[in-house]
């Protein structure tokens, strides 16, 4: 039987307890304290680093409830993390990918988008606030197989980009695929696109950790071809690799589409025609923030992009900052002056009108969120090694060995 150490005067409860005792010594080990977790969201003085995706009902949403000092942990998407957004067609992907886009351009960030599908409007995307024309602050990317999309991943987080975005993780073909004659295709190996997926991530996570890059990465669902009958009729393409590495991830879903009035000069007349989508927003996995499980609501204007001003007036009137009366919003602002519209529609009107709508959100945002926290990012000290690389295709696809030299490219 192991005997104890009899206790001196001298001993102090940090000597005695063996876990302190380690974790001072793997300090000096590692030399850096960084290897531990900060686990107390309650004593946060700042949010974790993140990017605000340029939506308040997503921000709000992601950053949890706040602690004792007002603080949410990640309002934003999260800096060094995967975050994965998922739905079916037609329920805001792409628009909220673009629109973070243009947030972090805007905040004189950086960022390359990997179109894996080849279906991004430039036109749309200029339209929603990104600097499509300026190679500084926004690179489109459409690689012509998988592997070269993971090349372009890896440079662009090692090189410290702060936002990539994946669009999407099941578009992509392997090379093994796109070099096949057209009588061999489909006699490639089933699951092939998963497995690929399985052996990146995780040098994709410790490349994005390392630099603080934020990789925002979206999947479709497709319908399941082996249920028989029993269990979820879905699946989230990708492979299962994609539920696991993500810090975050979200499913979207249109639920409703609305009419507005609009005119059509084919027939001269105006006519209700769909103009508006609802999405909701499902936090399924969260390892961020308090969010896991819960939900929100955003508005999508079909062709203008993501309607926030309307969010805000429904905060305003949940919280009772715009007054309703029947059909009437009113509103006090706070010089006095009163603004009145007949619907929503008219109301914003009379708020443009007024040059008011800033106003407005400087009233609303105290409700959501605490005190405002610029988080400056620490540096990376040290590059990652990618050598790795070659075996997510057994070391056979030409042009990984020029991942080698990576750090030779950036200093030329």
């Amino acid at each position: 039987m192991a005997r104890k150490a009899a206790t001196t005067a001298s001993d102090s409860p940090a000597t005695n307890n063996p876990l302190l005792r380690a974790t001072a010594a793997l300090d000096k080990v590692l030399g850096t304290p960084k290897w531990r977790v900060e686990l107390d969201n309650a004593s946060l003085r700042e949010s974790l680093p993140h990017i605000p995706t340029g939506v308040i009902a997503v921000d709000y949403l992601f950053g949890g409830s706040p602690n004792k000092y007002g603080v949410r942990t990640c309002p934003g998407i999260p800096r060094g993390r995967i975050t994965q957004v998922y739905g079916t067609e037609s329920a805001g992907k792409t628009t909220l990918a673009l629109t973070i886009c243009a947030s972090v351009a805007a905040a004189g960030g950086t960022v390359c988008y990997i179109d894996y599908e080849y279906a991004v409007s430039v036109s749309y995307a200029a339209a929603l606030g990104v600097p499509v024309t300026d190679s500084s602050k926004f690179v489109l990317s459409q690689p012509d197989n998988l592997e070269d999309g993971f090349k372009t991943i890896m440079l662009m987080a090692l090189a410290g980009v702060d936002l990539i975005v994946i669009d999407s993780i099941g578009a992509a073909v392997p090379a093994d695929v796109s070099n096949q004659e057209i009588a061999d295709l489909g006699k490639q190996r089933i699951g092939l696109l998963a497995q690929k997926w399985s052996q990146f991530l995780p040098l994709m996570r410790k490349a994005a950790t390392k630099m603080n890059t934020a990789i925002f990465a979206i999947a479709q669902i497709r319908e399941s071809l082996n249920t028989m009958g029993y269990g979820d009729s879905t699946t989230v393409q990708g492979g299962r690799a994609w539920k696991f590495y993500p810090d975050l991830r979200v499913r979207l879903d249109r639920v409703k589409q609305e009419t507005s009035k609009v005119y059509n000069a084919a027939t001269h007349t105006v006519e209700d025609q769909k103009a508006s989508g609802v999405i909701r927003a499902r936090i399924e996995k969260c390892k961020v923030s308090d969010a896991q499980g819960k939900e929100g609501v955003f508005y999508i204007k079909y062709g203008k992009g993501i309607d926030d001003d309307r969010s805000f007036i429904e905060i305003a009137i949940a919280h009772g900052i715009i007054k309703k009366g029947g059909a009437w919003l009113t509103w006090a602002r706070p010089d006095g002056t009163e603004i009145r519209g007949q619907g929503q529609d008219k109301f914003r009107d009379e708020v443009a009108k007024a040059n008011a709508m800033n106003d407005l959100r400087q009233v609303v945002v105290p409700f959501l969120v605490g005190n405002k926290v610029d988080v400056v990012a620490e540096d990376a000290e040290d590059d990652l090694d990618i050598s790795s690389l070659t075996a997510i295709t057994g070391g056979v696809t030409p042009g990984l060995a020029e991942l080698e030299d990576f750090e030779q490219a950036l200093d030329a």
